[in-house]
């Protein structure tokens, strides 16, 4: 194991490897590797020790067991640092940035690129050649129903009859063949939608499918918009900059792809026809929905860099937890904001899965603040189960900083709010029937006329020189 280097040529996927390796670096495992558990067993490992490193795996067997020619690299979202680094911002302030770039709804259209300058065309197979099974596609775990796509982004143009533009969105695919994948689409959700207009009107849903590409790209990828905004123009947008695209080998202009992916998978989401896919590992930390007949996609090409890069994400940990949790947190900031003005910051933790707990910092002005900002938080998010607000003295980051709050400063009989009968996600088992869930929060805030006692406090002396001459003994110091 080393840090690895890695140079860049464009704005995307190695322009941020490059920027991370500088900073941080890779972790690289030199090794050959199996993709059946092995992978993810390294990332456990990192994960018990409390380590978060973005990790290059040189030499990742394929699915048909021979040595494939794409490295893997995985991790890249587990550390929150590091997703703010891709937004140009802070730890603390990257859910607001997110948000900030979302609110603004600045949309850049996409720009056409020639395929002779476009790197995803340096490789293009179509039809029978195309063989997903020369991939080093990851089975994350034991339960999973096999080796699962994680970081694909789908992109689907607009059914014919609409007016919709492109959809973007991750969704998790699932290897089921050479040429097939399955897909889980969540009813309700745009892509799903699309489908729908294709399948009424018995044509199947070009889709393509970008795997390796810049945080940003993943990042607009989960921007909410009504249905008939063109989202590689929001892409644009959270990127600041114009996406290059380029014709798919096997649509052409009827299906435009990044032109500066690692790999991008084309085909059809078959009308009429379902395979079956799951269970699934997924982010509650539990598997998900169990086997079931699903949407079924036939590739039908593959473009790739000579030298692609294949990105994987680690379903079910902090790799995929903060992709999804970063973006809901400026959105229920300004929720409550609108309530209560002095609002500071709102954090989405792993402990929660970045969606159910949400913590809210407050600079308490009168009385009852805190109960309204509950209710404020939970409104724009169906996910949220729990929130708890805390003073402007609390660590929003530090869980047992909101612990010690609850603690300290919360009285149950009179600060919990709590009432059920809400719809829930099919992900939470806690819920009735996978279907009705409760949802509340606690006012962890001081009583504005209430007289607290002062809290401990480091006295900021400076210790630098007693620290640097600290050393490690098994024996008893000579007295």
């Amino acid at each position: 194991m080393r840090t690895r280097r890695i140079m860049t040529d464009n704005s995307n996927l190695r322009t941020f490897l490059s920027e991370i390796a500088q900073s941080e670096g890779l972790t690289e495992i030199t090794n050959p590797i199996s993709p059946d558990l092995a992978v993810t067993e390294v990332l456990w490992s990192f994960e018990q020790a409390h380590e978060k490193p973005a990790v290059w795996f040189d030499s990742v067997n394929a699915i048909d067991g021979t040595e494939a020619e794409y490295p893997v690299v995985t991790n890249l979202f587990a550390d929150r640092k590091r997703c703010a680094q891709a937004l140009n911002s802070t730890v603390r302030d990257v859910g607001l940035e997110y948000y900030e770039r979302e609110r603004q709804q600045r949309q850049i259209k996409p720009q056409r690129t020639e395929s002779a300058t476009a790197p995803v065309k340096d490789h293009v197979v179509t039809g029978q050649n195309c063989d997903l099974s020369t991939l080093p596609i990851i089975t994350h775990h034991e339960g999973d129903a096999g080796p699962y796509i994680t970081a694909g982004v789908c992109i689907v143009p607009s059914p014919p009859d609409k007016d919709w533009g492109y959809n973007a969105a991750t969704i998790r695919l699932e290897y089921r063949g050479p040429r097939e994948l399955g897909l889980f689409m969540i009813p309700g959700r745009h892509t799903a939608s699309y489908f729908e207009a294709y399948e009424e009107n018995d044509e199947d849903m070009p889709i393509a499918i970008v795997l390796g590409h810049h945080p940003t790209f993943h990042f607009g990828a989960q921007t909410l918009h009504s249905i008939d905004i063109d989202e590689y123009n929001v892409i644009g947008g959270m990127r600041k900059s114009a996406l290059p695209v380029v014709e798919s080998a096997t649509l052409g202009d009827d299906l435009l792809i990044p032109a500066d992916a690692e790999i991008v998978l084309e085909g059809e989401v078959q009308a009429g026809d379902r395979i079956e896919e799951g269970p699934f590992g997924e982010y509650a930390g539990y598997y998900g929905d169990q086997a079931a007949d699903r949407h079924k996609v036939r590739v039908s090409g593959m473009n790739c860099r000579s030298d692609a890069i294949f990105h994987d994400i680690f379903a079910g940990h902090p790799d995929h937890l903060n992709l999804g949790g970063i973006p809901i947190e400026g959105r229920i900031y300004d929720s409550v904001k609108e309530t209560v003005s002095s609002v500071e910051n709102v954090y989405l933790p792993p402990s929660g899965n970045c969606r159910q707990h949400c913590y809210v910092k407050i600079d308490k002005k009168k009385p009852g603040q805190g109960r309204n900002a509950i209710l404020a938080a939970l409104a724009p998010y169906d996910l949220v189960k729990h929130v708890i607000i805390v003073d402007s003295d609390v660590n929003l980051f530090d869980d047992r900083d909101i612990l010690w709050a609850i603690a300290t400063r919360s009285q149950w009989d009179k600060d919990l709010i709590a009432e059920g009968g809400f719809s829930s996600i099919t992900l939470d088992p806690s819920a009735e029937n996978y279907e009705i869930t409760a949802r509340g929060g606690i006012d962890a805030t001081m009583e504005l006329d209430e007289e607290y006692p002062d809290r401990l406090e480091s006295a900021g002396i400076d210790v630098e020189e007693f620290l640097d001459s600290a050393t490690k003994t098994l024996d008893m110091p000579d007295r």
